[in-house]
């Protein structure tokens, strides 16, 4: 079953997951270009964690998500973030109430 948990903890390790091999090696994932995660949807995703994290980045930007895949990623490697994905909306809390 889905829970809000499971969904924050996958969105989080998207956000950290770097590409290991290839041409875009170490680069995060959610800076993969688009036409390079289309492709590889054609070619075959790898197996595992990784192949799903390609699914779901490709899934969100291909939805006009690019933007909060990004917003996300800088706000998680920010210290002491809360990401609020009942709405999409990442908040820093440490700001927010400031």
């Amino acid at each position: 079953p889905f829970s809000d948990e499971a969904f924050k903890k996958d969105l989080v390790d998207i956000l950290n997951a770097k590409m290991p091999f290839g041409k875009y090696q170490d680069k995060p994932l959610v800076y993969l270009p688009e036409h390079y995660l289309t492709w590889f949807r054609g070619k075959g995703f790898p197996k595992g964690k990784l192949g799903k994290q390609l699914a779901a980045v490709q899934d969100m930007k291909a939805n006009g998500l690019e933007d909060f895949l990004i917003d996300s990623h800088h706000l998680i490697k920010s210290s002491s973030i809360y990401l609020d994905v009942s709405g999409y909306h990442p908040i820093d809390y440490h700001n927010h109430f400031e």
